[in-house]
């Protein structure tokens, strides 16, 4: 049996991250231009900045004007700040809720056979990557990435853990000691080796845009593959289900009868979206409401139904 977890947006939120509509609040002190800004409050409450992200695209794609070109890096740039505030803040915050190592966060982590992440925040690089409590894993691979660019500073510095990363298909390995984390929807540190450009997804379309990129399409095949596995377990943490293609591959999963624990404020009604017809509603093996500052701070009992995730 394999333990898997994928986390969203509102597994960060613990740790001070934000979801993607509170992203709104930030973007408003950026110089963006006036239609930008028009964008940004008619997808307040729908869609949010990955909306607006959506319609600028959408227009340099139709339009391919030095206008739409510069608006929509513009945006793109105030989006990866918010992101590069974020990953500095987790790397000197605390990420410990107490201090007895077995209600710790990273003892729970541990236990994991591969970590998935719709995230492209640095929260675990900066916090979970290097202390270890147990002695199952030596460390954690980011697989097929490799550090980009010279590095001009002093090795070993707290600001090594978020240094920026690039694609390294060729050398991609899942297996051995290292416990496995993949970024399905890239990161905000990485980039496209040989442009310097972001390589993450952001907006509508998804499933098009992982296409340019072939480590992104490589880890979403090796999703489908962990979830299709006989006898697997899924623990989702935050996700909204709102990803096309990351609902279509538990969809998959859950008829190789992979089973879910879902870990939301809204239990597991979190997955009414892709439950429609209530076939998944057989796979659910178990739900956490809690927030996680409170199930790995001191509410041990709530600790222990979490950790039933992991029985046999």
């Amino acid at each position: 049996m394999s333990h898997i977890l994928l986390t969203g947006a509102g597994f960060s939120k613990n740790w001070g991250g934000l979801l993607a509509e509170e992203f709104f609040s930030r973007l408003l002190s950026e110089d963006l231009d006036a239609k930008t800004r028009g964008l940004m409050f008619d997808a307040r409450r729908q869609g949010g900045f990955e909306r607006v992200m959506t319609v600028l695209q959408e227009e340099h794609q139709a339009l391919r004007t030095e206008e739409t070109k510069t608006r929509l890096h513009q945006f793109t740039g105030a989006v990866l700040g918010i992101f590069n505030g974020m990953n500095n803040q987790f790397v000197y915050g605390k990420f410990e809720f107490q201090n007895e190592v077995r209600y710790m966060v990273r003892s729970f982590l541990e236990r994991f056979d591969a970590i998935f992440t719709l995230n492209q925040d640095s929260l675990l690089e900066s916090q979970y990557f290097h202390g270890f409590v147990g002695g199952r894993w030596s460390g954690v691979a980011l697989p097929g990435t490799r550090e980009f660019g010279p590095q001009p500073r002093v090795q070993g510095s707290v600001l090594d853990r978020i240094s920026t990363r690039t694609s390294d298909l060729g050398n991609l390995r899942i297996g051995g000691n290292q416990q496995p984390y993949l970024k399905l929807h890239g990161s905000a540190n990485w980039v496209v080796d040989g442009r310097n450009e972001p390589l993450l997804i952001l907006g509508g379309g998804k499933q098009k845009a992982l296409q340019q990129h072939p480590l992104l399409v490589r880890y979403q095949e090796i999703f489908l593959e962990h979830l299709c596995r006989p006898n697997n377990r899924l623990m989702i943490v935050g996700y909204g289900f709102n990803d096309e293609h990351i609902n279509e591959a538990i969809l998959t999963g859950t008829k190789a009868a992979l089973k879910i624990f879902i870990v939301d404020p809204r239990g597991v009604d979190a997955i009414a979206k892709i439950d429609k017809d209530q076939t998944v509603r057989p796979n659910l093996i178990g739900e956490s409401t809690k927030a996680l500052t409170q199930t790995f701070g001191s509410d041990h009992v709530e600790h222990v139904h979490l950790a039933s995730f992991f029985k046999n």
